[in-house]
């Protein structure tokens, strides 16, 4: 979905170059930005030095999902391995992102339970977030995940609260950022 939203944007870009009757320089940077987010397998520092900072987040979640191999037939067994393979603070970049686009979207419940889910991480985000100095948010993480480890049967709406908690204070953590 990302990539058709990126190849939209540049090709409106595109096509506003064609009416303004811009250079070929012009679509040839636009079509070499296009092959640089589409071949995001290698981030080299040069890249991140020269990423405008909105999008800088997304090109190194991008360059981490590029690089975990699985597929619809692969286990969680499979993915947790791919993870396994990044450094410290790439695992605590990816899963704490996933954690909030996953409740942002789909709530707590929905990232414990999607198949390849990104929830078997969330020790992962827990430790990450204290490690970040986020320890309010790690709290939230460890309460949903006591939520999910009692094994008793719960309403659909159980982790709705924590789920309006959380992205709270997502938005909190970044508002303080800027």
């Amino acid at each position: 979905m990302k990539y058709i939203i990126v190849i939209m944007t540049i090709m409106s870009s595109l096509a506003s170059c064609v009416t303004k009757k811009s250079s070929n320089e012009e679509v040839k940077n636009y079509v070499e930005k296009l092959n640089k987010f589409n071949s995001n397998e290698v981030l080299t520092r040069e890249r991140i030095e020269n990423e405008n900072d909105t999008t800088l987040e997304e090109l190194i979640f991008t360059n981490i999902y590029t690089n975990i191999k699985v597929d619809l037939k692969s286990t969680d067994e499979d993915y947790k391995n791919q993870f396994r393979k990044f450094t410290l603070p790439q695992q605590t970049f990816y899963s704490t992102l996933t954690l909030e686009r996953n409740v942002k979207y789909f709530g707590f419940k929905g990232y414990f339970e999607h198949k390849q889910s990104v929830g078997q991480f969330v020790d992962y985000a827990y430790k990450g977030y204290k490690e970040l100095g986020l320890p309010e948010i790690s709290n939230t993480v460890n309460k949903a995940t006591t939520l999910l480890k009692s094994k008793q049967e719960l309403p659909n709406n159980s982790y709705l609260n924590l789920d309006t908690i959380l992205l709270n204070q997502v938005i909190e953590k970044n508002s303080s950022k800027e």
